[in-house]
């Protein structure tokens, strides 16, 4: 393996990227639609051919909690990853907006997306 300070940014552009999503809510939003309709905004932002779909692993329930997480590629591209990144901040803050009361957290890779309290959306800039 080669040290990082020898990585070049051609060999960084074909990395893979991903965003991770995970919250915890008192509902089973499994079975209200929202999940679903966040996968379905996540499609028709891309006109149907996203570069990978919206992911939601099989929810979890503890104590009359829910848990939801999932995690979805982005682009390789520049360019494209940054605005999948965006869409991608715009509809989990959404749903976390509608799903007041909720635990989240949301990153791109290691990277934690900060909570804008007063604007009410996660921030990935």
């Amino acid at each position: 393996m080669r040290p990082i300070s020898d990585v070049c940014p051609s060999d960084l552009i074909s990395m893979s990227i991903s965003i991770y999503y995970s919250f915890r809510h008192a509902k089973d939003l499994a079975n209200s639609g929202d999940l679903h309709a966040a996968q379905k905004a996540w499609s028709d932002a891309f006109e149907g051919k996203p570069y990978e779909d919206w992911c939601w692993y099989t929810p979890t329930q503890q104590d009359g909690v829910w848990t939801y997480s999932g995690a979805t590629k982005v682009p390789n591209s520049p360019k494209k990853a940054w605005g999948a990144i965006q869409l991608a901040a715009q509809l989990l803050s959404k749903m976390r907006v509608t799903h007041i009361g909720t635990e989240w957290s949301v990153s791109v890779d290691d990277h934690e997306l900060p909570w804008r309290e007063d604007q009410r959306r996660f921030d990935p800039n």
